[in-house]
């Protein structure tokens, strides 16, 4: 449930409010996030905040998938015969497995706008911390393999780190 609600309902804001702090270089002002994101400046922060607790539970729900099996899942007599839409376990259940990875590179994305927007920093450009390869992955399906970074980070974008830090 936590994948479909978050390409239902999460993706597309978080990717204007990256969009938006990069483009501002720092915590925007009320009248820009609701412009560009749709929400109030605190709404926002408790926004990325709230995107950070989701993508926990997607990876702490796939590192304990392998352990669990799939329920089985019984329809009471009554609802055999009904035609209509299929139901939001069943729906669920469908959902592929997540790349781990990935979400984890959203988390850390969504970590670092958490805190410009919390601490209402200024001259951070939140993708100016991420390589080529880490920028493309963003705003993907979940469940896809992306190229991401490898642990060879350059030099030059590891100034910019540490001057943020």
């Amino acid at each position: 449930i936590a994948l479909m609600m978050w390409n239902t309902f999460i993706v597309k804001r978080l990717s204007a409010a990256t969009y938006l702090m990069d483009k501002v270089g720092k915590a925007p002002k009320d009248r820009l996030c609701r412009r560009d994101v749709g929400m109030s400046d605190a709404a926002m922060t408790s926004f990325l905040g709230c995107c950070s607790d989701l993508l926990q539970i997607l990876m702490e729900a796939d590192v304990r998938s392998d352990e669990m099996q799939l329920p089985v899942l019984d329809t009471e007599d009554a609802w055999v015969s009904v035609e209509g839409q299929i139901s939001l376990v069943e729906l669920a259940l469908e959902q592929k497995h997540i790349h781990y990875p990935l979400v984890e590179h959203h988390s850390v994305l969504c970590t670092i706008l958490y805190g410009i927007m919390k601490f209402s920093m200024k001259s951070v450009k939140p993708l100016s911390l991420f390589d080529s390869k880490g920028k493309n992955a963003f705003f993907k399906d979940l469940t896809s393999i992306q190229l991401l970074p490898s642990g060879d980070v350059d030099p030059g974008l590891l100034t910019v780190r540490h001057q943020v830090s």
